[in-house]
């Protein structure tokens, strides 16, 4: 009976150690998707970067638009 503990305890001990591996790798790519996800959001900001140029060429003098609070008047 004592083999058989010990066998239980041995399985039990490797399934632990194989879902803390796996709780790890998960949580890697998750920290890797969010960088991702971050730097995408940085690049497509609902704030212009672009400068606007007037009907004659000229560099407009107009701040930037903040899409987001403008969207009902596009």
């Amino acid at each position: 009976m004592v083999e058989d503990k010990t066998n239980l305890y041995r399985h039990a001990k490797h399934n632990a150690q194989e879902a803390i591996a796996m709780a790890k790798e998960r949580a890697q790519q998750f920290d890797i998707q969010a960088a991702l996800d971050r730097k995408n959001n940085a690049k497509t900001s609902n704030i212009s970067d672009e400068a606007e140029v007037t009907e004659n060429g000229e560099p407009s003098t107009n701040p930037p638009v903040d899409r987001m609070f403008c969207s009902h008047i596009i």
